[in-house]
């Protein structure tokens, strides 16, 4: 017979199975249960629901691998040393790995994977591109408020010399 888990024991349990790869929040759990992606016990009252050990590996294991850390050497090594360079295109990534695929060296889950964390690397790319840009449209406007100041000083007429 498996142990049994409650919500609060399982983040637990995750946590220190799949260290820095498991959900931290008790209501992924409880989101997942509701979806059906993880089984348990539903049960109301203060213990709540019941996670079977072995169902909550497997939910780890999955969990875990959605969230690995975006590698495009994983899909380079497996191409043979193709390596993508900095700055190619999200394109070159899926060709490459594409490739890889029609090779039989990569299986199907491991390439939605790829491109799911390919996907992830630049939407945060595009993240800190947008608030590098926000940035630099604070500075622009600070910058046109100081030329309006100069354009009002030189438009009044009044130039000052040192002999005042």
């Amino acid at each position: 017979m498996n142990k049994k888990y409650t919500v609060t024991q399982a983040i637990d349990f995750l946590n220190n199975r799949f260290s820095g790869y498991a959900p931290k929040n008790e209501e992924t759990l409880r989101r997942a249960i509701r979806s059906g992606k993880l089984k348990a016990e539903i049960r109301r009252g203060k213990e709540g629901s019941l996670i079977d050990e072995e169902d909550l590996l497997t939910y780890g294991r999955s969990y875990a691998l959605r969230l690995q850390i975006s590698n495009t050497d994983f899909a380079a090594a497996k191409a043979g040393g193709t390596q993508l360079e900095t700055g190619e295109s999200p394109k070159r990534f899926v060709e490459m790995v594409k490739e890889v695929q029609e090779n039989r060296t990569l299986d199907f889950t491991e390439y939605k994977i790829r491109l799911m964390e390919e996907r992830s690397r630049w939407a945060s790319k595009e993240g800190r591109l947008r608030a590098e840009i926000q940035n630099l449209q604070i500075e622009l406007d600070e910058c046109r408020m100081e030329l309006d100041l100069f354009e009002k000083e030189i438009s009044a007429g009044e130039y000052y010399t040192a002999d005042k």
